[in-house]
């Protein structure tokens, strides 16, 4: 488990390292102080409002940069384990995949909680970060969704999708005296920084995103059926109020929590050095002597080939942060 633990480890350090290092992508983390020093050293569960196409990557690197990577977790949508290299870093991760068909997630959550409580490490603690809302939010799914709460005389939202609340029951119900806390997370994109898709992180653009961050104890939250029901209702219609001070303002400060700024560590640049060493240098090497040695013909085509090596990468990427909205979207 340990080793599964680094080896992943190393992994996402490629995704934050892109967003960090490589597009000078930043988070501002807006959370009460005491629970700043509280949140890498206890399990807890995660809720984060799902705008963005990014969104998890924005919590990847405040959670790379807090030492809580290696233990980060989500619950995600079936097909997203099929998205190259993304979807396989999420199942070394143990990801808990669901269909959104509750006889089968049911136990589905119930099987892959009772495994990652089990293996879990006692002195190595996991973050379990899921959206109640269980897609991307768009305004046509808004709107859908606010037909269902007029229907059963829950609160409009503006800013998110009615949530979705068995799954986190079963969650809290689940959790075994093993997690501490409940993370709430409002998550907002500056718009002075360059859109947030992972296309821009891959054309080195920057993206600037802020994290409204309030704890709760796991003990203040009801666990009976319909009593965490009504308690993700209130949560998400503050999340909205909290979303919409955002909008209106283009930051969360001064919304009644203190900005705190963490720096950038050096972790997954140290790592992406180090696989340059052992795999970027003796490229290198082989590309001068190819130069040096190949003819003209040669060097003309191996130049076409990085063009539309590059061309079908760009492509690619574009393709599966469409498919991966996509499938959010389903």
């Amino acid at each position: 488990m340990q080793l599964l633990i680094v080896l992943t480890l190393f992994k996402n350090f490629e995704f934050t390292f892109l967003a960090q290092w490589w597009s000078k992508s930043d988070c501002i983390l807006y959370i009460n102080p005491d629970d700043r020093k509280k949140i890498a050293n206890e399990n807890i569960i995660v809720i984060m409002n799902h705008k963005y196409d990014i969104d998890w990557l924005a919590a990847w690197v405040a959670c790379q940069r807090m030492g809580m990577l290696k233990g980060s977790k989500i619950v995600a949508k079936q097909p997203l384990k099929f998205v190259p290299i993304l979807g396989w870093c999420w199942i070394c991760t143990e990801t808990i995949f669901v269909r959104r068909a509750w006889e089968s997630d049911r136990e589905t959550l119930a099987n892959d909680l009772r495994r990652i409580f089990a293996n879990y490490p006692e002195n190595h603690y996991f973050n379990l970060m899921l959206s109640c809302e269980g897609t991307r939010f768009t305004e046509k799914k808004r709107l859908a969704s606010m037909k269902i709460a007029q229907e059963k005389g829950l609160p409009e939202l503006k800013h998110h999708i009615l949530p979705r609340t068995k799954g986190f029951t079963l969650l809290l119900q689940g959790a075994e005296n093993r997690v501490e806390a409940l993370y709430d997370i409002t998550l907002g994109f500056k718009k002075t920084g360059a859109e947030p898709t992972l296309l821009s992180i891959i054309k080195g653009r920057s993206c600037q995103a802020e994290l409204f961050i309030r704890r709760i104890p796991i003990s203040e939250i009801p666990t009976d059926t319909e009593g965490s029901s009504n308690w993700v209702h209130e949560l998400y219609r503050e999340k909205d109020k909290i979303y919409d001070y955002f909008a209106q303002h283009g930051t969360f400060a001064g919304n009644g929590l203190p900005r705190v700024e963490i720096s950038r560590n050096y972790y997954d640049l140290l790592i992406e050095l180090g696989w340059v060493v052992i795999i970027g240098m003796p490229s290198i090497i082989y590309f001068f002597q190819f130069l040096w040695t190949s003819s003209i013909l040669a060097k003309f085509i191996f130049v076409i080939i990085i063009s539309i090596g590059k061309k079908f990468f760009l492509n690619l990427i574009d393709k599966q942060s469409k498919r991966l909205t996509v499938n959010q979207h389903d």
